[in-house]
């Protein structure tokens, strides 16, 4: 692990390209619906039972990472846009898209609207990711 000296967040690789602009998690959320706030804390809340992890709020998204960073989500205007890594390709909904980041990792994507959306089966994939970065 190796922790950058300017922002203070810890990442897998020595030198790892990175943005250091840290801001207040509650930025992510002025001028937006509360519906949103609540959607990210229900995810995060849920995220903090699987076990320790590192969230990070930068400019363009709220990060949560073990050893490396295995969920993102970018409060938007009306919703917040979802992305995890498996070590599968899902297809079928909720996930609309998905892209292999490397050997063994898939991005899958996801859009949540509102807190009802995030039920048991949108959870348990945020747990099959952690699950791959922490085995």
């Amino acid at each position: 692990m190796w922790t950058c000296q300017t922002c203070h967040r810890s990442f897998k690789n020595k030198n790892q390209d990175h943005s250091c602009r840290v801001i207040p998690l509650r930025e992510h959320f002025r001028g937006k619906p509360v519906e949103l706030e609540k959607i990210v804390m229900k995810i995060l809340e849920e995220v903090q039972s699987f076990g320790e992890v590192q969230v990070s709020s930068v400019k363009s998204a709220i990060l949560v990472a073990v050893e490396s960073t295995f969920l993102a989500l970018k409060v938007k205007k009306d919703r917040v846009d979802i992305e995890f890594v498996l070590d599968e390709e899902l297809d079928g909904f909720p996930v609309y898209k998905v892209f292999r980041v490397s050997k063994n990792r898939m991005a899958h994507f996801v859009t949540v609207g509102n807190i009802e959306e995030v039920d048991d089966h949108l959870l348990g994939l945020i747990r099959q990711a952690y699950g791959v970065v922490t085995c």
